[in-house]
């Protein structure tokens, strides 16, 4: 009776939630299977530590779900800018104090624990362009007192997080364009912006090839996209990745990698391809289908919800999740250069599970005011039937 109580308190999309409990708990499973190839004297990290750490984390993030799921997300509308402000000073603070994560500034260290703010500030950039461009709506297509602001903002926030996390900078402006593209904004201009930074696009990455520069990770950025085209070596971990997948069979054999251990990102950067290994295609592809199933689910919140920023918001947080996870995948299939992202809610992680964890809280309020706008929706059309039957018999 008490599960059915606390299960009747959890607001929001039941199969979203469904979703979520999943992905966790394959999560433990891998990061135990992963930890337990990295377990051994000559690591600083035991696997007790590795788990309890990681338990720890997702228990704290339905802790965020729970709570945040209950708080209207148009409260975080009216302080974006705010939050705007906050993921400007996590930045700078970063570039000026932060810890080196992958050969760059990633992370701070507040009352002695470190946290990798560039995972927020990038979700609070989102929450921030979500709400400008609902305000908008058809003044999006005035260019000096929209779009060209608009255009200016993305470029900014972008090349701010591409300077410590290339892979990010990118998926947060393919989340920026699809906004753009689902918006009022005309197609010509759609297509304009998008051509003018497709170019600029391409010159950084010829520039990115033909030299030498290491300033905002670029020589890491040539180095990985050199790798992925054979133009230089291909790195340990891509040979390694590609390898656990080609082992892994049909169905789970638990216990059976025996590549996890070569790599020191498996439980992270990795996880994914170390997944197929131990726990097989038909687990790996179900993983995929989650993700998707997830999308599918928020595009309906979208689709039911009647407010503009809760529509914008759902699919931009949906679509960063899940573009993050895609991209995570095709890092360990071979079929995109090495990135460092994470697989949301599977990889072990604090700062990233809990990021995801805010993220999936505001999902989960949305779709909950999506349901009861679809059911006064649906209250009104059979007002609206019964009258007109009404109409008919008199």
């Amino acid at each position: 009776m008490e599960s059915k109580n606390f299960v009747g308190k959890l607001r929001g999309d039941r199969i979203i939630w469904g979703i979520i409990i999943l992905l966790s708990i394959f999560s433990i499973f891998v990061v135990y299977s992963t930890g337990s190839k990295l377990g051994d004297p000559l690591h600083k990290e035991s696997l007790w530590f590795l788990i309890r750490g990681h338990v720890f984390y997702l228990l704290l993030g339905f802790l965020v779900m729970y709570v945040m799921s209950n708080i209207n997300y148009r409260w975080i509308g009216r302080f974006s800018k705010i939050g705007f402000l906050i993921a400007l000073l996590l930045v700078f603070l970063t570039f000026l104090f932060g810890e080196n994560v992958g050969d760059a500034k990633r992370s701070l260290k507040i009352f002695g624990i470190s946290f990798q703010t560039i995972q927020l500030a990038e979700v609070l950039f989102i929450i921030y362009f979500a709400q400008w461009i609902s305000r908008l709506k058809g003044e999006i297509n005035n260019l000096k007192r929209a779009l060209i602001p608009m255009v200016i903002y993305i470029g900014i926030t972008c090349i701010l997080i591409t300077s410590q996390k290339t892979s990010g900078g990118i998926i947060m402006g393919v989340t920026y364009f699809m906004m753009l593209f689902i918006s009022q904004l005309k197609k010509r201009y759609f297509f304009a912006v998008l051509g003018s930074i497709a170019v600029i696009g391409g010159l950084g990455l010829l520039i990115i090839l033909k030299s030498n520069v290491s300033v905002f990770r670029l020589d890491t950025a040539k180095e990985r996209i050199e790798s992925f085209t054979g133009k230089s070596e291909v790195n340990k971990e891509t040979i390694i990745t590609e390898a656990a997948i080609a082992r892994g069979g049909i169905l789970p054999v638990p216990g059976g990698s025996i590549l996890m251990g070569s790599v020191g990102e498996s439980f992270s950067d990795y996880i994914y391809a170390f997944l197929i290994e131990e726990y097989g295609i038909l687990i790996g592809m179900m993983i995929i289908l989650l993700y998707l199933g997830l999308f599918y689910r928020i595009r309906k919140t979208a689709i039911n919800i009647q407010s503009v920023f809760g529509a914008y918001l759902s699919i931009a947080l949906g679509f960063f999740v899940v573009f993050q996870a895609l991209t995570h995948m095709l890092v360990c299939v071979g079929y995109f250069p090495a990135t460092g992202e994470t697989l949301p809610l599977i990889s072990r992680g604090g700062m990233s599970i809990l990021t995801m964890s805010f993220c999936f809280s505001i999902l989960l309020n949305i779709s909950e005011e999506a349901k009861e706008d679809k059911k006064k929706l649906k209250e009104e059309q059979n007002r609206e039937n019964n009258i007109s039957v009404q109409d008919i018999n008199t």
